[in-house]
C-alpha cells in the first residue's frame, strides 16, 4: 500500500512537471519560429522594394540584409534571369528552382529541400522571383529543439530525483500510522482471540461431561453459539 502510494504521487508531480515544460518549450519554439517567419517576410519585402529592374546583377548587396537573397527575373523566352544577388547559384540549381516555383499553386512558400524562402511576384509585362536563404534560420530552430530537448531531459531526471525525496517526507507519517495500525491489529487480535479461545475450549469440555438439566445445556450450547459469533466477528474486524 505504501509502495504504491508513493509510486502514485511521484508519477502525479512528473507528469505535472511534463506538461509543464512541454508547454513552455512548445510556446518558445512557436514563438521563436513566428518571430522567424515574420522577420523573414519583412526581409523579402525590403528587398523586394529596394531593387528595380536597374540593378545590376553585379551589384552588391544592400547595406542592413542580413540573410543571403537572389533575385530572379522570368524573360518573355521563360529563361531567369538573375537581377540580384548576395551569393552565386549555379544555373541548372536556378532553372530547377523557378521550375519547382512555377509549379507551386501559391506567390509565397518555402521550398524545404533547399532551404529557401520564395516570393512570386507576376506584374503585367514580367515575373520575378525573390529567393531568399533561410538554411540559417532552420539549423537556429533544430538547434533550439535539441536545447529544449536535453535541459528537458535533464530536468525530468532532477525533478524525478526531489520527487523521490519529497514522497518519501510526505508519506512518512503515513508509514507511520500504518505501522502502528498494524501493531495494533496484531496485539487485538492476540488479545480478543486468547479469551474467546478459552471460552470455548471450557465449554467444549463442559460439553463433554454428563448429568447436566436441560436448562443447564440450553445454556451451554448458548455459550458455545455465542463464542463462534464472536469468534467470526473478531476474524472479520481484524481481516
Amino acid at each position: 500500500m505504501i509502495k504504491k502510494l508513493r509510486q502514485k504521487f511521484v508519477l502525479v508531480i512528473m507528469s505535472v512537471v511534463t506538461v509543464l515544460l512541454m508547454t513552455m518549450f512548445v510556446l518558445m519554439i512557436t514563438k521563436t519560429v513566428n518571430d522567424l517567419i515574420k522577420e523573414t517576410t519583412l526581409f523579402v519585402h525590403r528587398i523586394s522594394a529596394s531593387h528595380t529592374e536597374e540593378k545590376r546583377p553585379d551589384r552588391g548587396p544592400e547595406p542592413g540584409v542580413r540573410l543571403p537573397y537572389l533575385i530572379v527575373k522570368i524573360d518573355p523566352d521563360g529563361n531567369p534571369v538573375i537581377t540580384g544577388s548576395s551569393y552565386s547559384v549555379d544555373t541548372q540549381l536556378l532553372e530547377q528552382l523557378v521550375k519547382q516555383v512555377l509549379q507551386e499553386s501559391g506567390d509565397g512558400g518555402i521550398l524545404w529541400q533547399s532551404s529557401l524562402c520564395y516570393q512570386l511576384e507576376r506584374g503585367r509585362f514580367d515575373t520575378r522571383i525573390i529567393f531568399v536563404d533561410i538554411s540559417s534560420q532552420i539549423r537556429a530552430v533544430s538547434n533550439m529543439i535539441g536545447s529544449c530537448l536535453l535541459i528537458g531531459a535533464g530536468s525530468l531526471c532532477v525533478f524525478f530525483f526531489l520527487s523521490m525525496k519529497l514522497a518519501n517526507w510526505v508519506i512518512r507519517p503515513v508509514e507511520e500510522a500504518w505501522q502502528r495500525q498494524k501493531r495494533f491489529v496484531s496485539d487485538a487480535s492476540h488479545e480478543l482471540k486468547t479469551p474467546l479461545t478459552l471460552i470455548t475450549l471450557n465449554a467444549e469440555m463442559l460439553a463433554e461431561t454428563a448429568g447436566r438439566t436441560p436448562e443447564e445445556q440450553r445454556k451451554l450450547d448458548g455459550i458455545l453459539s455465542g463464542a463462534g459469533r464472536m469468534h467470526a466477528l473478531v476474524e472479520h474486524l481484524l481481516t
